[in-house]
């Protein structure tokens, strides 16, 4: 509680104290008159007294009686008698009274005894006997009257305290909920404060089931992504498979036909008596056959423990030229026409020697595609991160149920037993190691390559 709330109260009691004081001021025990004022109010009622009739007739009686009611309202006793000593007012065994009047007959307008004190008016034709000043107690009402605004007070600093204790619960309870806490929210009364705190105990219900929510959908995610990624290990591992078996099937196509060949040779070497230059023949047919085992057996290996190149700034359009001419030393090549459309003096690129070797591959595929006689077209497209080397040619371009799988080893588009099928798989791999990429891009015509390149710096 803060010292102005403090302030507060204690001047709200205190004002609710005023009424109260005003009404006990007004009604409460009454002090006795003032010896003089008594005097002159024995006075009074000794000219008020008819001459022409006794004090204790009637008709004085009558006109005594509103002094009478004032004193009795003041005093506890009241005793009244005339100069003779008849009794006007008060009760017949009053000892004490009389004890006091009878103190006046010696002589003077005053006498005391306790707890009577006695007043004789001017002409002595009447005294007075009063005892101690006291007043009847309040009415409950006027009580009631006099302590409301207190209890009102009271009531009205219990139901502030109640509120700033409430108003602290919502307050911390909203922080917490801030902080990512959902507290239990206690139930409220009526009023504002009942419809914040039930507000809030909606949004905390629905933010707690939203996360419920949540966490089941998580759950959900969690099991989902386990089945996924075991369907994707399953499917790898079949892919793997799939890719030996391949690797196995290409593997035992191109070495069956060679060491068939050999075994034939050997055999007919076997049984002898064949001429000079038939013995002659048959083993440089052996020594081609054996050469060309040991070159796929060889590329083989390439493709499967690629070493990793040295990557230097190279310029595109001397690679391409290279590879053009080491292209066209080939006889199956010579009548193939090359159309070169990289620019000279351009951007250099980041590649590695076997650039001019994966040029070369894509050359000797796209002229045998193409035919004798056939074009293939070399251009490029640049952007900001690299350079795009594209090789076109002219001929039937490569079969749709093939585009996906033409870079898988042993696939080709070749007779048997004129390519391995381990070319552009080779090649891609060296693209690949120079942080570049070979893709088959889609044209109307022919069948067109992709190598991309990243910039020198």
């Amino acid at each position: 509680m803060t010292t102005r709330r403090l302030s507060l109260y204690i001047l709200l009691g205190v004002l609710s104290l005023v009424p109260g004081a005003l009404i006990l001021t007004a009604f409460g025990p009454h002090r006795g008159l003032d010896p003089i004022l008594l005097a002159s109010l024995t006075a009074s009622m000794e000219r008020t007294v008819s001459g022409a009739q006794p004090p204790s007739s009637g008709t004085n009686r009558r006109k005594l009686k509103p002094f009478l009611h004032l004193l009795t309202d003041r005093y506890s006793g009241v005793y009244l008698t005339n100069s003779r000593g008849r009794l006007l007012l008060g009760a017949e065994d009053a000892s004490g009274a009389q004890q006091c009047i009878s103190r006046l007959s010696q002589g003077g307008t005053r006498g005391f005894a306790a707890p009577w004190t006695c007043f004789a008016s001017p002409e002595n034709t009447l005294h007075l006997a009063l005892s101690d000043p006291t007043s009847p107690p309040l009415p409950l009402a006027l009580w009631l009257a006099a302590l409301l605004p207190l209890l009102g007070a009271f009531l009205f600093m219990v139901h502030d305290v109640r509120r700033d204790r409430r108003l602290l619960t919502l307050g911390r309870t909203m922080k917490q909920v801030g902080a990512g806490g959902l507290p239990r929210i206690p139930a409220a009364g009526q009023g504002e404060l009942g419809e914040l705190s039930r507000s809030l105990a909606v949004m905390v219900a629905l933010i707690r089931e939203k996360e419920e929510h949540l966490a089941d959908q998580l759950a959900i995610t969690g099991r989902q992504a386990k089945r996924l990624e075991q369907s994707e290990r399953e499917l790898l591992n079949r892919e793997k498979m799939a890719t030996v078996g391949r690797l196995a099937a290409g593997l035992a196509h191109e070495l069956g036909n060679p060491v068939a060949a050999l075994m034939g040779l050997v055999e007919l070497l076997a049984e002898g008596n064949l001429p000079e230059d038939v013995v002659r023949e048959n083993y440089t047919l052996m020594e081609q056959e054996l050469a060309r085992m040991d070159g796929l057996i060889r590329q083989l290996l390439a493709f499967a423990r690629p070493t990793p190149p040295e990557r230097i700034p190279t310029d595109p359009s001397e690679a391409v030229t290279g590879a053009i001419e080491l292209a066209r030393a080939r006889r199956d090549v010579r009548e193939t026409r090359f159309v070169n459309r990289v620019p000279q003096d351009g951007p250099w690129v980041l590649a590695s020697s076997e650039l001019t070797q994966v040029l070369l591959n894509l050359f000797i595929n796209s002229a045998h595609a193409a035919g004798p006689g056939g074009t293939i077209e070399v251009f490029t497209e640049p952007s900001p991160e690299s350079l795009s080397l594209f090789v076109l040619d002219q001929g039937p371009g490569i079969p749709k149920e093939m585009e996906e799988e033409i870079f898988e080893p042993f696939v080709t588009t070749k007779e048997p037993g004129i390519g391995t099928g381990l070319g552009l798989s080779i090649s891609r791999k060296l693209m690949e190691s120079m942080d570049g990429a070979l893709t088959l891009e889609k044209t109307g015509k022919g069948a067109c390559f992709r190598l991309r390149l990243p910039w020198a710096p």
